[in-house]
């Protein structure tokens, strides 16, 4: 059911159109559909030239030490009970009996700034070791991803059930490989591997709820 999982088509990092391009490489051979974010309908004009076949479209407008360990267990015990949660709603939702449509991010409350919005395959790293490690699992994790989408395809009569992941804070570079003719006109490809990153963990994502989907 490759249709049922989407994730972002955005250019996200600076450069010209072959960002796009490998984007649109990216998403066909890992078989997602694309969710486009556009301002105005020449934007989305634009960016759709790059997308392929299926489309989704989306309108929206210095601590102690001690204290520290102590809130940071008190908020995975929290964490923790975050999945049950959101199980339960996506049951009632279920229920009404109309295609559904999740958008799926993982985060922890520690994260500084933006707190959600990081892949299901992050943890958190803490300068103390909590439950033998010096990181924190995030709300949901792999499981977690399991979990919700089985729920989801389980609470919608039809199976008309369809995912978007939006994963937006990712940091990293990887080699374009076979894409790399497509920047055969940069200088420095530093951003088009920032991008090519990015995609990768889209792809990673993707596979989870796939598979998940086939069972």
């Amino acid at each position: 059911m490759p249709e049922a999982v989407h994730a972002l088509f955005q250019q996200r990092i600076a450069g010209d159109d072959a960002l796009l391009r490998l984007a649109g490489l990216r998403f066909a051979q890992m078989g997602v559909a694309a969710e486009v974010y556009a301002d105005t309908p020449d934007q989305l004009e634009y960016v759709l030239r790059f997308v392929p076949a299926v489309v989704f479209l989306e309108y929206a407008a210095g601590l102690d030490l001690g204290w520290f360990t102590q809130l940071s267990e008190q908020l995975q015990d929290a964490v923790g009970g975050a999945l049950p949660d959101v199980l339960d709603v996506i049951r009632s939702i279920g229920r009404i009996g109309k295609p559904l449509h999740l958008h799926l991010h993982d985060g922890h409350p520690l994260v500084p700034g933006l707190h959600d919005h990081f892949s299901f395959l992050m943890r958190l790293p803490i300068p103390f070791a909590y439950q033998g490690r010096q990181s924190l699992s995030t709300m949901y994790g792999p499981a977690g991803l399991a979990a919700i989408v089985s729920a989801a395809s389980e609470a919608s009569p039809t199976r008309a059930v369809s995912f978007t992941l939006e994963v937006h804070q990712v940091e990293g570079r990887l080699p374009l490989a076979d894409a790399a003719w497509l920047f055969r006109h940069w200088r420095d490809t530093a951003n088009a591997e920032r991008m090519n990153y990015w995609l990768s963990v889209l792809s990673d994502n993707a596979m989870l709820i796939s598979q998940k989907l086939q069972y």
